[in-house]
């Protein structure tokens, strides 16, 4: 199991995983991913400290601040593994 939290903007991820081996070839690995939290948009000042770069209007230069720019991701997933 891995945890993940940001502080900051209150979103985060909870990563499960568990496997089963049912002989030395043949194993289920169950898993699941759960994240939280909505992205919240960061936008850059329109006076900046240093003259940078950053190319594109000032649209096209907004970031997403938090752990990911998807909202609802959560997954679900079976794995049968078969070794020879």
């Amino acid at each position: 199991m891995t945890f993940v939290h940001d502080f900051r903007t209150t979103s985060g991820a909870a990563l499960f995983s568990l496997t089963y081996r049912f002989s030395e070839v043949f194993s289920a690995t169950l898993g699941t991913d759960v994240f939280y939290g909505t992205p919240q948009k960061m936008e850059l000042p329109i006076q900046q400290a240093v003259l940078l770069n950053n190319g594109g209007d000032f649209m096209s230069r907004v970031k997403y601040d938090g752990l990911t720019a998807l909202a609802e991701r959560n997954e679900l997933s079976l794995v049968l593994r078969y070794t020879f």
